[in-house]
């Protein structure tokens, strides 16, 4: 910045942190006074992992307005070190429905089915544990399909192959020979990241004339051209160059 403008005096990183501190005073105090016009709240919570593998519980609020408005807003993002047990967990809910003042207004707290989650916000009576149908949902699609166990996991084994750099390269370069008009990669499919199976699955269907150009190791692509691969997603064909 000195360099654009020599008059500009750059903030210590004290003066920095100091802002910080009343910036978030500010909009805390701001978020009580507008939690404060819920009759009924419900709450969010989940576990996750970071990339460095350090864990954090969410927890968002949500409400109807007397305008019939949804309000959505993000409570915490803790930092939560193992065991994650339901008696932390609880704890953990509990101190933040304590620090912002909503005690006398949550009713039901929305979670996935693990088993400490839900131990967890039993011993939070009177608040109602509802199901995450998104999660529910996902457990049945899971299911379902460990009927084609063998073709998923063959499937997977295709995708992660051209995860490296010098197949990614390969792929791109068949695509741009046979006249895709434009390149994309295979999508990984991850148990834990919802709709990645579908994603996954439509994209490799997407780019089928592209991988079958292809082999790699033992395994031949041209193996995966079955018909049950091919019945999982009906996709026209792609929208080649002219």
């Amino acid at each position: 910045m000195h360099i654009i403008d020599s008059i500009f005096t750059v903030t210590g990183a004290k003066k920095i942190r100091m802002m910080i501190a009343r910036s978030y005073g500010y909009n805390r105090d701001k978020l009580k006074l507008l939690l404060k016009t819920a009759q009924s709240i419900s709450l969010t919570t989940d576990l996750w992992s970071s990339r460095s593998k350090h864990g954090y519980l969410g927890l968002t609020a949500t409400w109807i307005n007397k305008d019939f408005e949804i309000m959505d807003v993000l409570l915490e993002i803790s930092y939560f070190p193992t065991p994650h047990t339901a008696q932390a967990i609880t704890e953990v809910i509990k101190k933040a429905i304590q620090k912002w003042e909503i005690e006398s207004q949550v009713i039901s707290i929305i979670a996935d089915n693990g088993a400490n989650i839900v131990a967890a916000i039993r011993d939070l009576e009177p608040i109602k544990r509802l199901s995450c149908a998104a999660h529910t949902l996902q457990l049945a699609i899971n299911k379902g399909l460990k009927v084609v166990e063998d073709l998923v996991s063959r499937v997977k084994q295709l995708i992660n192959f051209f995860s490296t750099q010098k197949q990614i390269e390969r792929l791109i370069n068949v695509q741009k020979d046979i006249g895709y008009k434009e390149t994309y990669h295979l999508i990984q499919d991850i148990s834990t990241r919802w709709n990645s199976s579908y994603l996954a699955w439509d994209r490799l269907i997407f780019l089928q004339y592209a991988v079958l150009q292809l082999g790699y190791g033992r395994v031949q692509v041209q193996d995966f051209r079955t018909e049950s691969l091919n019945s999982v997603l009906v996709r026209p064909s792609p929208n080649f160059g002219t």
